[in-house]
């Protein structure tokens, strides 16, 4: 799949979420991946509701949201943090919903704080990038050094032994890690 084709389904899966958060973002890996010129593995988006709403009536939006239903559900569904290790370190996350459009695998992280500024709260360098439709893909001062210097910082949320790092060292093999300042 192309890196053109990975924007378009990213559109349409912004236009889905945006009903529900008019600051839903594209964020983290595949925008990263982007920058590198690389494919990116899946579609990491967040967003936020009032904690009233049970997932239930989230689910039922995102349905209105996407009337031809090319948003589905993948086997894993809905997990909370707790249950996924590689992301305990995202203390604003209330759980994670995993889908597929078009063969493309979706990640829909409802967050606990709304979404408006999350991209200045990465913890990873590497990482500190999003993406909306309107502005393209865009990436912080970090996100640059990092990939410029080849490093990963490693934020307050992280250990260096956290299995996001351990997965970021993985991708970026000649990158080395250090301890953000």
């Amino acid at each position: 799949m192309t890196i053109t084709k990975q924007m378009d389904i990213a559109k349409r899966v912004y236009d889905i979420l945006r009903g529900i958060d008019p600051y839903c973002i594209l964020a983290g890996g595949a925008p990263a991946d982007w920058y590198l010129k690389r494919t990116a593995n899946d579609l990491d988006f967040y967003y936020f509701v009032p904690s009233t709403w049970a997932n239930r009536v989230v689910d039922k939006q995102i349905a209105r949201n996407d009337p031809r239903g090319l948003l589905q559900k993948s086997s894993g569904a809905t997990r909370t943090i707790e249950k996924l290790a590689q992301y305990e370190h995202m203390k604003n996350v209330k759980n994670i919903t995993e889908y597929e459009y078009d063969g493309m695998q979706v990640h829909i992280m409802r967050m606990l704080k709304p979404t408006f500024g999350l991209h200045r709260n990465f913890s990873a360098g590497v990482t500190e990038a999003w993406w909306t439709p309107e502005r393209g893909v865009e990436y912080s001062k970090r996100f640059l050094d990092g990939h410029e210097n080849k490093v990963i910082s490693a934020g307050d949320m992280y250990t260096l032994d956290n299995m996001h790092i351990k997965k970021l060292m993985k991708k970026y093999p000649d990158y080395r890690v250090e301890a953000s300042k």
